[in-house]
């Protein structure tokens, strides 16, 4: 699991850290105002489908049968099953981006209703171009799908850095035709990665295209669990459109400002929680049916959370006031902004257990409970906006987050006991070295950070030099706590 672990991080890693350049670009060319809000709904707009086409709902349910016919090297269930999603995808899809095109006026009263008329008009002329990059993303997370149960994880990792480093180009390049050349670059990008993912699943299918297939009652039981599990994906989709549009109503900026708090933190949440549950992912579901197998697998996996992730959020709280110093040019939201990041710090954690959670009971057939926890989880959420927005603007939106998250997390470990009986597992002694490791990391990236701001570079030479500097912190990080990770790892072995 270690072994998958590593490449795969490194992997996203180079896609996270160009997503941290892209934001930063972003917020220093176009300022945090209503174009970059603009920017941002229409960024997210690909994301909502996604949770239902991509990494989510139908991904979820495809996952166990494809696994089981690559187990068996049955290639023609394979190449069946693959037919039978890749033509789902294209009449569902299509059908979403024809509702783009002949209903606009139902999306703009959905995704924004407090922006001004001119960005309305905008959202309503480029959200057509937005679904197209939704179908886009399909295509490129079911070809992840069939990369990552061949144990390839290099491309999955390195594609998303196409589509950043396209619209760091087109912001640098195209700067004058502003929102145009981003949405043009990223539909570009788009189709990019899908042929880059489709020639690298190419070896393991038979036809990369295929004929209208003949629908099976092993593709109808797919879509029973797709069906089962996208209530799941309905919840997340009302709890981010909720929040969304009470964003639309601040003032001009702070929506951007909460996004890119947003995006910060996915660099952890991307970079170590995503290698660390898709690799578990693969394992958990070939393996869960084996109790001598699975204990192992779920204190692994919570150990590599605790040395890994909970640190990357600690950083981030702590260094929240430089961090958003170097990312919102204007001092006057500079404040306001450390304050938000703080909170979204708060779910980085949470964010990667919830997933977790999601695919333990996933993998034991309790679909019923995952929609149910969050069903209660967007209640909280929803009761949670309305009784902070009014007081705390986007600070409280970011708050009702944080502790939606937290709520969601108890309500999973009492479906599934799964922290508590490792957490008893773990002695005092055991603990001392990691915390006092991250302690110590904390502190160097506090100094060394406090000493680069101090010379006042450009802003350029800052991001490049607080970059390397927190990369070698954590690079020494790692070489001190990997005597104990080595240890845990044999101790654990499968």
């Amino acid at each position: 699991m270690l072994k998958s672990i590593i490449p795969l991080s490194i992997a996203t890693s180079f896609s996270r850290l160009s997503g941290f350049a892209r934001d930063y670009v972003l917020a220093q060319l176009f300022l945090t105002g209503p174009l970059l809000d603009l920017f941002f709904v229409l960024f997210r707009f690909p994301q909502y489908t996604r949770r239902f086409f991509a990494e989510g709902s139908l991904s979820q349910a495809l996952l166990p049968p494809m696994g089981q016919h690559f187990e068996k090297n049955n290639q023609k269930a394979v190449q069946s099953l693959y037919a039978q999603t890749f033509w789902f995808i294209i009449i569902t899809l299509g059908s979403f981006s024809l509702s783009v095109v002949l209903f606009p006026q139902f999306w703009i009263y959905l995704l924004a209703p407090g922006f001004d008329a001119l960005q309305q008009q905008c959202l309503m002329d480029y959200l057509p171009f937005a679904a197209s990059y939704a179908l886009c993303l399909s295509f490129i997370s079911l070809y992840a799908l069939i990369l990552q149960l061949h144990n390839s994880y290099w491309l999955n990792g390195l594609s998303p850095m196409i589509l950043n480093v396209a619209l760091i180009i087109s912001a640098l390049a195209f700067k004058l035709s502003g929102l145009r050349a981003l949405i043009g670059f990223m539909l570009l990008a788009g189709v990019v990665q899908v042929v880059l993912q489709a020639s690298q699943a190419r070896q393991y299918l038979d036809k990369l295209i295929p004929p209208w297939p003949v629908w099976t009652s092993e593709f109808s039981q797919v879509m029973k669990n797709f069906i089962e599990l996208s209530p799941l994906a309905l919840i997340i989709l009302f709890n981010t459109l909720f929040d969304q549009r009470f964003l639309t109503f601040t003032d001009a900026g702070e929506m951007s400002v909460y996004y890119l708090s947003e995006r910060i933190i996915d660099l952890p949440v991307g970079v170590l929680g995503y290698s660390i549950y898709s690799v578990f992912s693969g394992y958990y579901m070939r393996q869960c049916q084996d109790p001598q197998r699975r204990g192992p697998l779920e204190s692994r996996v919570l150990f590599f959370v605790f040395v890994f992730v909970l640190p990357a959020a600690g950083a981030i709280a702590f260094l929240a006031p430089q961090i958003m110093r170097l990312f919102v040019p204007l001092e006057s939201q500079q404040a306001h902004a450390a304050v938000l990041l703080r909170l979204f710090s708060l779910n980085i954690v949470p964010i990667v257990l919830n997933k977790i959670f999601v695919i333990v009971l996933n993998a034991h057939g309790q679909r019923r409970h995952i929609v149910q926890a969050h069903l209660y989880g967007m209640g909280i959420n929803a009761l949670f906006d309305i009784a902070l927005f009014p007081h705390w603007q986007g600070a409280g939106v970011a708050l009702s987050t944080s502790l939606t998250l937290i709520l969601q997390l108890l309500i999973f470990e009492r479906l599934y006991p799964l922290m508590l009986p490792q957490l008893k597992k773990i002695s005092l002694s055991q603990a001392v070295r990691p915390l006092l490791a991250m302690a110590l990391a904390l502190t160097a990236l506090s100094s060394g950070i406090g000493r680069i701001l101090i010379y006042d570079l450009s802003p350029w030479v800052n991001i490049t030099a607080i970059g390397g500097f927190a990369v070698l912190i954590g690079v020494v990080y790692l070489l001190a706590l990997w005597p104990l990770i080595k240890k845990y790892y044999q101790n654990q072995a499968l």
